[in-house]
């Protein structure tokens, strides 16, 4: 319901296992504090955000970490696109 008020469907969504996602390095890993080791995934940067879980979360307090979340994703996205490209 908290997604949908920000018209944002996620229902064909799933939860991931690190094995399902490609093998390759990425820019930036965000892990979210579950406890899962991500030290197999390569990443040239890496930030913790330590994300409570969701389950039996309150209705006002999902949106609060939703509007969290969003800022952390804006601020990451506008700090990645501020930096000039990265040259091995």
């Amino acid at each position: 319901m908290s997604m949908w008020e920000i018209d944002c469907s996620i229902s064909q969504q799933r939860p991931k296992a690190l094995s399902d996602i490609p093998d390759v390095e990425y820019d930036v890993l965000v892990t979210m504090g579950c406890g899962v080791d991500c030290s197999s995934v390569r990443a040239e940067e890496r930030e913790e955000w330590d994300v409570p879980d969701t389950g039996g979360m309150l209705s006002d307090e999902f949106r609060h970490l939703r509007n969290f979340l969003e800022g952390k994703v804006k601020a990451l996205i506008e700090r990645i696109t501020r930096q000039p490209p990265h040259h091995p």
